[in-house]
């Protein structure tokens, strides 16, 4: 598996809100020896959570999945129909917000940077500009003087 197995397990499990067998996960997800194990312990944690569900001191084993039909002595009964718990859902959904969270993150942080650099450019303009606005000549002409004079002292 290329993502993490409890990933993989969500993306299939929050897609079969019908239930699926023990053999349907095993096959859509092709979990390497150790996450065979991993998955095995939670579909086997939800039949005897299902077993002792009627039994009010009962402690539930940890596991992603609830059993919902079926309820036979062996997990991997093709009887056995079983979806992700409440509890597995929200994960998931956590999960799809931290993932968009992060690639919004990633966006607002290239905007950032691309707003810096057009502040940087625009202040070298900027100082550019004005140096070449101060070394630049100013030339009058005599019109222009004469207005300059007769609103000195003309008025």
């Amino acid at each position: 598996m290329d993502k993490d197995i409890y990933i993989g397990i969500l993306e299939f499990g929050v897609n079969k809100t019908e239930g699926f067998t023990c053999d349907e996960i095993i096959n859509a997800i092709k979990f390497n020896a150790w996450e065979k194990k991993i998955i095995d312990k939670y579909l086997n944690n939800a039949l005897i959570n299902h077993q002792r569900s009627s039994s009010i001191d009962a402690i539930a084993l940890e596991t992603m999945f609830l059993l919902i039909e079926g309820g036979g002595s062996n997990y991997r009964d093709d009887g056995n129909k079983y979806i992700l718990n409440y509890d597995s859902r929200f994960k998931y959904i956590d999960y799809i917000e931290l993932k968009e969270a992060r690639e919004m993150s990633r966006r607002a942080n290239k905007n950032a940077n691309r707003a810096l650099w057009f502040a940087v450019a625009t202040i070298i303009i900027s100082i550019i500009l004005t140096f070449w606005q101060i070394t630049s000549s100013v030339k009058i002409n005599k019109k222009q003087i004469d207005t300059i004079i007769h609103e000195i002292h003309g008025a």
